[in-house]
Parts: structure tokens; C-alpha cells; sequence
């Protein structure tokens, strides 16, 4: 009980969103405050993926993101599949960013990538300039856009297929 209501605590930190943006940004805040909470909060964080719910300030955030999987045009089974998917995506990005794997390239990982041999791994030595140009925070952005722009596509080809 105690470890469910230390998870339940830091979703409480989270903020309310404005109901009245648009769906994709009331996901896109949200994702971005877990992210936020992650960095601040990096060894309680984890608590939040083994509860299904953390309690009464979890309810409320998921509730948010059900009325934006709703007001997206998901029906009701697509908006348990996509809010469960959502949260592990989050939750996931934001552990495995304190966690070490999303931070930028360390001087160690450059030199490990450069000892790697060009021609037998040659499309990973030609990543070495974008691996120096890594920036804390972009695969999280990045990964949150295209779980949104999925979205989209998924309500696009539902809307586009004829009633059966």
C-alpha cells in the first residue's frame, strides 16, 4: 500500500490540463509533465509502472485521457487500447530516460561507435554526426509525435473505410 500511495503522490504533482485545447495537445501536455516528473522525481518514478491504477490522482489524469481519446473520435475499445498504450509509452520513455538509455551520447559511446568498423557496420558509423548532435529530451518529443500522428492515421482509416 505504501509504495501505491507514494505513485498516487507523484501523480498528484501532475497539473490539471486545459480542457479546452485540442486533443493532441491534452496528451502532448500530459506526456510532457510525466517526462518532467521522471527527471525530478528519478527513483520513485518507477513506481508508477506496477500499479494498473496508483488511486485517486491517477483516476483523474486517465479520465482526461479517455474525454481526449473520445473527443478524437475513438471508440470505446480503441480508447482502452490506445490509453493503456499511451501510459506505457510515457511511463517507458520517461524511465528509460533517467534510467541512461535517452540521454545524448556520452564521450564513451562516441568512442565505442568509432571503434566499430565501417565496413561491416556501416550504417551505424554513418550515424556518428547525428549521435554527436543528440539533445536530451528530442527522442521523447519525437516518440510523443508520432504516438499522436498513429492516432490520427488509425482515426483517418477508420473514417475511411465504409460501414460494414
Amino acid at each position: 500500500g505504501l509504495e501505491r500511495a507514494m505513485a498516487d503522490a507523484l501523480n498528484a504533482k501532475l497539473r490539471p490540463v486545459d480542457r479546452d485545447a485540442p486533443w493532441q495537445a491534452r496528451i502532448a501536455d500530459l506526456a510532457r509533465q510525466y517526462r518532467e516528473l521522471a527527471l525530478s522525481h528519478p527513483m520513485t518514478f518507477p513506481l508508477l509502472q506496477r500499479f494498473w491504477v496508483t488511486g485517486p490522482a491517477d483516476h483523474r489524469h486517465a479520465e482526461m485521457i479517455h474525454q481526449a481519446l473520445a473527443d478524437a473520435g475513438l471508440d470505446d475499445r480503441q480508447a482502452v487500447d490506445i490509453c493503456f498504450g499511451f501510459y506505457a509509452s510515457v511511463l517507458g520513455l520517461a524511465s528509460a530516460e533517467i534510467g541512461g538509455l535517452l540521454r545524448p551520447a556520452t564521450q564513451a559511446d562516441l568512442a565505442d561507435v568509432r571503434s566499430l568498423s565501417p565496413t561491416e557496420f556501416p550504417a551505424t558509423t554513418r550515424l556518428i554526426p547525428a549521435f554527436e548532435q543528440q539533445e536530451a529530451g528530442r527522442v521523447y518529443a519525437a516518440t510523443i509525435d508520432i504516438l499522436l500522428r498513429g492516432i490520427e492515421q488509425s482515426l483517418r482509416r477508420k473514417a475511411d473505410q465504409p460501414d460494414q
